[in-house]
């Protein structure tokens, strides 16, 4: 993965861009649209520096809005993730996937905030991750929570012209908030035949040892792919797919009077660490897995390249600021609105932190049995998550052992991979972000009741990789 300094030059070079400019007095937009990319990586995408072109909607947007370039998901599976998005809350407080199999109604999000402020609100989603009893409470506020497809996913075609035609049908004298969910970037990533190979690396890279099962990508002749580039290949002809149906989307509705969120729910590892952590996420919490694309375009706010660490816990407070309304006083999201440093009303603060988790699973014992070199698998405490704490410079992982915790501290100038633990050498640094955790972890509840899934909902977990 690109470090933050060249992902921060590409996008300099590609846009003009005011660090800090001022917006000019404008009224607030009327709506709201929220696109999830599903496991989609900054680096992939040409706005970041990426050679590919493979998405050039996206970075039409982002030359008219604020990127961040240091954008870290809390959570590296879509439905945690997305809570946290809707509550503003680290997914410990809010428990959704975590603690409990749904959302409690409870926590204010922000399609019911915005539904009392006289809002239609829509919600579009592509993955059987956010179907069903996969989804529970996460519908809070929303007027349609809308996944009518059979299997896995359904094209992001499909999902896109439902958003359309509801919001062809509805009042159009009340503005709207839609949460558009994309999941063609997700694994398997070659699905059908309406998402072709696009790009054939001329060299394939380095060979896998290990293939997640639901991958398993083979070619005419039915041979498997066992090489990374193949499978990189495939999941940029997939990033193409989504960003087309990005650009459909932004051609439909009024730009000029919408706020538009386009970010990441998690990445994918790539080649990273390998193993069974590779081609797939919601296996670890390093970078590869945690940092997220994120835009933000909203009329009167001038274009800008943001350093800064962004976490999906500030898109409510920001949405809510940008427009107009205000955050209800019993409501107290871990993030902070971000619209003071959209409008040069404040500098960039270098000293933020991003917290980062998972589950404390099996594929995440592995992981931590070949950092800490302890054959062949650490037993995990289950009722607790591997979490990160990340600022620009290092990075601290945290494995719930039942033995005893396990810390890794990375230097991320030096091993930008987070290859080397260096705890050793630096016991403050890893001491203070230690410390410095108790945010993400503030709010807890211990686990209760745990999802009961259907014979076949296993099924389809299995096939997208969610279940060994």
């Amino acid at each position: 993965m690109r470090s933050a300094s060249q992902a921060a030059a590409a996008v300099a070079a590609l846009l003009t861009l005011t660090l800090l400019g001022c917006s000019r007095p404008e009224p607030a937009p009327r709506n709201l649209l929220l696109v999830s990319l599903d496991t989609t990586r900054p680096d992939h995408l040409s706005a970041y520096g990426y050679p590919r072109q493979t998405s050039p909607n996206f970075d039409r947007l982002a030359a008219g809005g604020a990127l961040f370039a240091n954008a870290f998901a809390q959570w590296t599976a879509t439905g945690p993730s997305h809570a946290t998005m809707l509550t503003g809350l680290y997914p410990p407080t809010h428990g959704f996937g975590v603690t409990r199999p749904r959302l409690r109604k409870r926590f204010r999000t922000l399609p019911a905030i915005l539904r009392d402020a006289g809002f239609r609100t829509g919600a579009f989603v592509s993955g059987f991750t956010l179907k069903g009893s996969l989804a529970k409470g996460l519908g809070h506020g929303f007027d349609v929570w809308d996944a009518t497809f059979e299997g896995v996913r359904r094209d992001g075609v499909e999902t896109m012209e439902a958003a359309l035609e509801w919001l062809d049908s509805g009042d159009q004298d009340r503005p709207y908030f839609v949460f558009l969910h994309l999941y063609d970037a997700h694994g398997p990533y070659a699905q059908e035949a309406a998402l072709p190979r696009l790009f054939e690396s001329a060299d394939r890279g380095a060979p896998l040892r290990q293939i997640p099962r639901d991958q398993n990508l083979r070619d005419a002749d039915g041979r498997l792919y066992r090489y990374l580039n193949d499978y990189v290949d495939y999941y940029d002809s997939g990033l193409v797919h989504q960003d087309e149906v990005l650009g459909r989307m932004i051609e439909a509705i009024d730009l000029e009077n919408t706020t538009v969120i386009v970010v990441a729910d998690h990445g994918e590892s790539m080649g990273e660490h390998g193993g069974s952590i590779n081609l797939t996420h919601a296996t670890a919490v390093f970078d590869d897995q945690t940092r997220i694309p994120f835009l933000i375009r909203s009329p009167g706010l001038a274009p800008a390249l943001f350093d800064e660490i962004v976490e999906t816990t500030e898109i409510l407070p920001t949405a809510l600021e940008l427009l107009g309304i205000p955050l209800p006083a019993s409501l107290q999201p871990a993030g902070e609105s971000l619209v003071p440093l959209l409008r040069g009303e404040r500098a960039q603060d270098a000293g933020r932190l991003a917290f980062s988790g998972t589950w404390a699973k099996r594929k995440q014992g592995i992981a931590a049995a070949h950092i800490f070199g302890r054959p062949p698998v650490i037993a995990l405490d289950p009722q607790r998550v591997v979490f990160a704490a990340r600022s620009m410079r290092w990075k601290l992982v945290v494995y719930p052992a039942l033995d005893g915790d396990l810390v890794a501290l990375y230097d991320l100038e030096s091993d930008p991979l987070e290859t080397t633990d260096v705890g050793d050498d630096y016991p403050e640094i890893r001491d203070r972000l230690l410390q410095r955790s108790g945010l993400w972890l503030s709010g807890a509840e211990e686990p209760v009741e745990e999802l009961e899934l259907t014979s076949e909902e296993i099924e389809k977990l299995r096939a997208l990789g969610y279940v060994d």
